[in-house]
């Protein structure tokens, strides 16, 4: 999954995250100061998930229980249930794509993690995972067989364009502290500079991780990122990025990305709630990339903010 050449955390103040995450229209002007690192709270009233998916719940997003305190800098593995919402996807038994919980019966995930030969039962999902060994049982999982996928209607194998699919579950998910739906963000929130990448993909020297890993990575909306990476960059990236993408790097110097196993997964940022608590947001899936964290080369993510009526669609239509 993710490529590091650091591993450390930086406590950073929780201030700097709301500027970045409500005060920051230029991201070239970003200058996070210090500041009290108590001043995200908790909600008033956390509220349970809603029964029926809906958009709206999903943005104001007052159920999450997991709140983000620390910066990361260079890649570590995550903590248990630190991302609730991230899935695997196995094919076959073993693992295939990461894929990101939507409600008690849907996930989210790349619409290239499927292939048209293979039998809808031969794909399992597990929530409440942490290790990469799909074969041990963790207290509070759930290992679900999926009933059917739905691929984006206008996925383009060749440019991954709208790069997406919907995985219907076989029976309903519990809610726990190991297992909630991902936060989405409106349609009109601002892509933060800082987001956070997660997965079971391979590691730096093509290992695979124990557990789940997390990566802090710059990101990019898509005009920006032909921008800054047209010098750098392979010539097929203008092939994938488009308007209906991001893009996330370690900046020119490479070393952090997403890599082969993290297809489907979530690049997520924080926000405030609209009761106030800090929280992370499901901005993309990981989608492709040319090779893993090589210097000037970005990966590219699906824009969960340009699918949200799609994914509603989607997921009301299909129970």
């Amino acid at each position: 999954m993710l490529y590091q050449t650091q591993s450390c955390i930086i406590q950073t103040a929780v201030q700097s995250i709301r500027f970045e995450c409500c005060d920051i229209v230029d991201q070239d002007r970003h200058n996070p100061t210090s500041i009290n690192e108590s001043q995200p709270r908790t909600p008033d009233q956390v509220e349970d998930p809603p029964p029926v998916f809906s958009i709206e719940a999903q943005a104001t997003c007052n159920y999450m229980r997991a709140l983000p305190t620390t910066r990361i800098i260079g890649g570590s593995a995550a903590r248990r249930g630190e991302f609730p919402w991230v899935a695997m996807l196995l094919k076959n038994g073993a693992y295939h794509c990461v894929c990101n919980i939507m409600d008690h019966n849907h996930c989210l995930t790349a619409a290239h993690c499927f292939a048209e030969t293979t039998p809808f039962d031969a794909y399992e999902v597990i929530a409440g995972k942490y290790t990469y060994d799909v074969n041990e049982v963790e207290a509070g999982q759930h290992r679900i067989p999926v009933t059917t996928y739905i691929v984006h209607e206008a996925f383009n194998s060749d440019r991954k364009e709208n790069d997406l699919a919907m995985v219907r579950l076989s029976r309903s998910l519990t809610w726990s502290s190991y297992i909630l739906p991902a936060c989405l963000p409106s349609v009109e929130v601002q892509l933060p500079l800082f987001c956070v990448v997660a997965g079971w993909g391979e590691i730096q020297g093509g290992r695979t991780p124990e557990a789940l890993m997390k990566v802090e990575v710059q990101a990019y909306d898509s005009d920006r990122c032909l921008q800054v990476f047209s010098g750098t960059a392979s010539a097929e990236l203008s092939r994938y990025v488009n308007q209906n993408t991001i893009c996330a790097a370690n900046g020119l110097l490479g070393g952090k990305d997403a890599c082969r196993g993290d297809s489907g997964g979530p690049i997520m940022c924080v926000q405030l709630t609209k009761s106030g608590a800090a929280a992370y947001f499901l901005f993309g899936t990981v989608s492709n990339g040319n090779q893993c964290a090589q210097p000037g080369e970005p990966g590219v993510y699906m824009d969960v903010r340009d699918y949200l009526a799609w994914i509603q669609r989607v997921i009301l239509t299909s129970r």
